[in-house]
This record gives structure tokens, sequence and C-alpha cells, in this order.
């Protein structure tokens, strides 16, 4: 089980799950777990993060394209909401 702790191997693979059902099995107290709601949240809250990130560099990506080809020798790289 140390092996899968490392964080290098994927965790939710059929041999994870038996190794996990094995460890149960032989444990002679297995703790009865339950889910919290905040746990099931948390990867939702992580991936919509992700798509408005990847949304945000999107938008900067072209605005900046657009303004390469509407000020003459370029944009600046450093773009910000702000106006100066």
């Amino acid at each position: 089980m140390r092996v899968f702790d490392t964080g290098n191997a994927p965790k939710t693979d059929p041999v994870f799950a038996h190794a996990v059902a094995m460890a149960a099995l032989r444990s002679p107290k297995p703790r009865v777990l339950a889910f919290a709601k905040e746990v099931v949240a948390l990867p939702l809250l992580a991936d919509r993060r992700d798509e408005l990130s990847l949304r945000r560099v999107r938008t900067v990506n072209r605005l900046h394209r657009l303004l390469t080809e509407l000020i003459s020798g370029g944009a600046e790289k450093n773009l910000s909401p702000t106006v100066p």
C-alpha cells in the first residue's frame, strides 16, 4: 500500500482498488469512512477553477493577437485590465 501513497501511481485503476480491498480484508479493525460534502465538492471546484484559468489565458492571448494586428510595432507583452 505504501507504493500507492507516493503520489506517482494512478489511484483510480482496478489494481489499486484490488489492493485497497485486500488491505481492508486483512485489517483486524477496518474503519468505516463517510464522505464529507466538502470533500465531494472540492474536485468540482478545482475543475471549475482550471476551466476559468484556461478561459482567461485564451482570452488574453486572443486580445494580444488582435492588438498586435491593430497597433503598429506590436502590443505590450504584459497586458493588464487596468487603464493607465
